[in-house]
């Protein structure tokens, strides 16, 4: 008998284990005004709402929503008017201690609701507006937000960070300096605070060859690595080099590029050095 008992119990503390809880979700009041709430969007879920006799509530819907159809199951203790977008619906109880349900059909969504009232003059009692999340939309939207930069915006989007060289030093004129530069083996990144002088590539024998280029955010982005870059607006000329960091250096921030440094006289001998592209692991 004492074996048999031992086992009922058991089996009934599994039932309850697995037994769903029956209980409405209720939103959750502000931070600045408890009468302000808000409640995340989940499909199977009903929305628990106590109304106040007396007072109207808004339950606002995502911004591309309409409502389609609204039912209730008592339609002579409560009222509700939706607005003319029809993302927003106002209920209010028109009779005391009411009690029914409310199920919304939007363009996109469906909404089960608990409704009760009270008569309290409480402000944490109060409900004025609810307003849904959709953690899905952020979500979606961040994703589209991040593919839409790395669109506009692909050789910083994929920036190899750890092998991006900051090592440049300038010698001319400084108003055609660049405010920042870098590259990460492959590309020249150029960022200017004012305007963006014409880039040539100087080789070897010093000879210029004019370099296309495209904006991306506010980097100047040419697709080729080089000792030497002459950059020239009208009579301003200024000769930026990469003088190639060794890998030892400290990592650098794309966010915080160093100024190239000005050179005050010659290089060494290293000016004239063959053209190439830089190896980040020298």
């Amino acid at each position: 008998m004492k074996k048999f008992r031992i086992l009922l119990l058991a089996g009934i503390a599994a039932t309850m284990a697995f037994t769903p809880a029956m209980a409405e979700r209720k939103p959750a009041g502000g931070r600045y005004d408890p009468r302000i709430r808000t409640v995340v969007y989940k499909a199977d879920d009903v929305v628990g709402i106590t109304a106040t006799y007396g007072i109207s509530t808004m339950i606002v819907f995502g911004d591309n929503e309409m409502v389609e159809t609204i039912t209730l199951g008592d339609s002579v203790a409560w009222q509700v008017v939706p607005n003319s977008k029809k993302n927003i619906i106002f209920i209010k109880p028109v009779e005391k201690n009411a009690r029914s349900n409310m199920n919304v059909v939007t363009n996109r969504r469906i909404y089960s609701f608990d409704l009760s009232s009270n008569s309290s003059t409480s402000r944490s009692e109060q409900t004025f507006k609810i307003r849904f999340l959709y953690p899905e939309e952020q979500y979606n939207a961040k994703l589209l937000a991040e593919a839409k930069a790395a669109v506009e915006s692909p050789n910083l989007s994929n920036l190899d960070v750890a092998n991006t060289n900051t090592d440049y030093a300038y010698k001319g004129d400084d108003g055609a300096k660049p405010a920042a530069v870098f590259d990460d083996g492959v590309k020249t990144f150029f960022k200017f605070t004012g305007d963006v002088p014409a880039i040539y590539a100087v080789d070897g024998d010093r000879r210029e060859t004019l370099v296309n280029f495209r904006r991306e955010k506010e980097f100047i982005v040419v697709d080729r690595v080089n000792f030497q870059w002459t950059m020239r607006n009208g009579n301003v000329v200024t000769c930026v080099f990469n003088l190639r960091a060794p890998s030892d250096n400290p990592k650098p921030s794309v966010d915080a590029v160093a100024a190239p440094r000005k050179i005050q006289s010659g290089l060494g001998g290293r000016a004239l050095a063959k053209s190439g592209p830089v190896n980040p692991d020298r």
